[in-house]
C-alpha cells in the first residue's frame, strides 16, 4: 500500500513538472533564500534586493530579473492594491501610460528608464491559494518590447508580524534585447529598486 501511495506521489510531481513546463511558468530559485546575510538585510534593513542579468544563449540572450521587499500589510490586502493597475502612474513617473482591461485580463504599458521607452501589451493572470501562504499575479508579455517575456508577482506571508515578502520574477530569450546590454545590470538594478521603494510604500499607506 505505501509502494502504492509514493508511486502516486511520484506520478503526480511528474505531471505537476510537465504542467509547470508547458505553461512555461518556471520561477528561478530565491536567490535570498538561505542567505542569513540577505535575509537579515530584508528584516532588518528593509533592504529592496534586486537582481538583472543577461548571458548569451543559443537563442540570442537571455534576460532575467528578480527582487524581493517585505510589505508591512497583510498579504490578501497586497494582492488586492497590487492588482489595481491604474495606480501605476500615481506610483512612479517610470510608468508613462496604463491602461488595464479587466474583462480580457490584458495590460498596456508604457514604462520609460535610462533614457529608453518600452511599449507592452501583457496578459494577466491571478492565481489565489497556490498554497495556503501564497498568491501569484503571473504576466506574460504578448505584444511590444520584450516580446515573450514572462514572469510572476509572488506574494508570501512572512512571520511573525503578518509581514508579506512581495517578490517578483520573469525571464526572456530573445534575438537581441530592446536596450542596449550595457545597461542590463547595476543601472537597471538601481531604477528598479528605486520604482519598487515607491510601491512599497503605496502598498503600504494606500486605503483599501
Amino acid at each position: 500500500m505505501l509502494l502504492g501511495i509514493l508511486k502516486s506521489s511520484i506520478r503526480l510531481s511528474v505531471l505537476l513538472s510537465l504542467l509547470l513546463v508547458v505553461s512555461g511558468f518556471s520561477e528561478p530559485v530565491p536567490f535570498w533564500r538561505g542567505n542569513k546575510k540577505l535575509e537579515t538585510k530584508l528584516e532588518e534593513e528593509r533592504a529592496i534586493l534586486v537582481s538583472v542579468r543577461s548571458s548569451d544563449v543559443p537563442a540570442g540572450v537571455r534576460f532575467s530579473f528578480r527582487g524581493v521587499g517585505l510589505v508591512r500589510r497583510e498579504r490578501r490586502d497586497v494582492l488586492k492594491l497590487a492588482m489595481r493597475f491604474d495606480d501605476l502612474k500615481a506610483v512612479s513617473d517610470h510608468f508613462k501610460e496604463v491602461k488595464w482591461e479587466p474583462k480580457t485580463n490584458r495590460l498596456f504599458v508604457v514604462g520609460q528608464a535610462l533614457g529608453h521607452q518600452a511599449r507592452m501589451l501583457l496578459k494577466i493572470e491571478k492565481v489565489e491559494g497556490v498554497t495556503p501562504t501564497r498568491d501569484e499575479i503571473r504576466f506574460k508579455v504578448i505584444d511590444g518590447h520584450f516580446l515573450g517575456l514572462e514572469g510572476a508577482l509572488v506574494l508570501e506571508t512572512r512571520m511573525p508580524g503578518g509581514k508579506t515578502e512581495m517578490s517578483i520574477w520573469c525571464l526572456q530569450e530573445a534575438k537581441e534585447l530592446p536596450l542596449p546590454r550595457v545597461l542590463v545590470g547595476f543601472a537597471l538594478e538601481v531604477v528598479a529598486q528605486r520604482v519598487a521603494g515607491k510601491m512599497r510604500e503605496h502598498l503600504e499607506t494606500k486605503p483599501l
